[in-house]
């Protein structure tokens, strides 16, 4: 329920609801120690403010799109997968990383 709700947004009622129909109970209990838990470690983290900003504002997108002439993601794959949590395995190309500043221009391996 915790990683529902935190990383996908999906509602801890409707996972009850979801978990009663497949006789499956819900640690409530945990579920709000986790969240305590989880939301004094990110007023910790904002208040330290060594975290970067990863989010890409628009004028980066337009960069990427017009600037690297690159196309939006296509995100339609991460969606194909089947009710017991298993999924095919696909190719992917980096061909961009932001850095929380600015597009990385060049990179090495080693």
């Amino acid at each position: 329920a915790f990683l529902l709700y935190t990383t996908y947004g999906f509602p801890v009622d409707l996972t009850e609801l979801m978990a009663d129909e497949e006789k499956v109970k819900v640690d409530m209990p945990g579920f709000e120690q986790k969240m305590q838990e989880f939301r004094e470690s990110t007023k910790k983290k904002g208040a330290a403010r060594t975290s970067k900003d990863m989010v890409l504002k628009a004028n980066e997108c337009d960069k990427l799109i017009k600037g690297m002439n690159l196309s939006p993601t296509d995100d339609s794959l991460k969606y194909d997968w089947d009710t017991k949590g298993d999924g095919n395995e696909h190719q992917a190309k980096v061909l961009a990383i932001y850095d929380g500043k600015d597009v990385v221009q060049s990179c090495s391996s080693s």
